[in-house]
């Protein structure tokens, strides 16, 4: 895996309280994205042919998180997905996981906290942020345990001083929040809050899938890749203005226990 980015020092408190309304929520420039509403179930069929990790380009703005997650639960074995009121699955009394539009709509309506029929928004494309309590309550909806990493670091420093909230929100929830990731085992896959730089300049942040072998899945793209470099080449890639990801030291550990 290739070395992290060191953030840029000067600034990095006024960024980081710039940045916080999409920090940890895994929001990602609208200009960066390909597409915003790509069924990729096809390429879910080729790369399982092939024996290969999955793959999904996210469907909204702010879906990374979702998308992430969906691949992550296929490829720990997970193949089912309630069928709570309100979502696509129920509508259509389908219960299989599938990497599909339906299935990342289920789970984005949860990661981004609409799934209360009270605050539900009309257009999920509205619907918001990925947020860590959101992501780990889908996660063990769907059957998974997960625990946070938070390591020490001025990103951190600053989430946990403009947002106290966060921390508390998994606590209560019998999260638990650790300062230092294990290596992962094959029953495992990491959610990763990255920050992305356009210009040189960080201007939000997105959630990335991990694995246990240094390989990466950038939902913005809808790519594997080998690791944390050649994930940045392929954002480049997509966009001539992007510079890079910054690892910021936040991520939610998903483990099959089963497995």
């Amino acid at each position: 895996m290739s070395e992290q980015r060191k953030p840029c020092k000067r600034g990095c408190i006024h960024t980081g309280v710039m940045l916080y309304g999409v920090l940890l929520q895994g929001a990602i420039p609208r200009e960066y994205m390909i597409s915003h509403q790509t069924d990729v179930r096809v390429n879910e069929n080729r790369v399982n042919e092939q024996g290969c990790f999955l793959a999904r380009k996210q469907m909204y703005d702010n879906s990374c998180g979702a998308a992430s997650l969906l691949c992550a639960a296929k490829e720990l074995g997970v193949d089912k997905i309630p069928q709570y009121k309100g979502s696509m699955s129920e509508m259509t009394r389908k219960s299989s996981l599938d990497l599909d539009n339906r299935c990342e709509r289920d789970l984005y309506l949860i990661t981004s906290g609409n799934y209360n029929p009270r605050i539900h928004k009309d257009n999920i494309a509205d619907a918001g942020y990925s947020m860590p309590d959101k992501i780990v309550m889908a996660t063990r909806l769907l059957g998974l345990n997960a625990y946070v990493v938070e390591e020490s670091n001025i990103f951190s420093q600053v989430i946990s001083f403009i947002y106290p909230d966060a921390r508390d929100l998994l606590i209560g929830m019998g999260c638990n929040i650790v300062h230092q990731r294990d290596v992962l085992s094959s029953n495992q896959r990491v959610l990763e809050a990255v920050a992305v730089s356009f210009i040189g300049v960080p201007v939000g942040l997105h959630w990335v899938l991990c694995r246990p072998d240094g390989s990466y899945m950038d939902p913005a793209v809808g790519e594997n890749y080998s690791c944390f470099s050649t994930m940045e080449l392929g954002a480049r890639r997509s966009n001539s203005n992007f510079i890079g990801y910054t690892k910021i030291g936040i991520s939610i550990v998903i483990t099959n226990e089963a497995l």
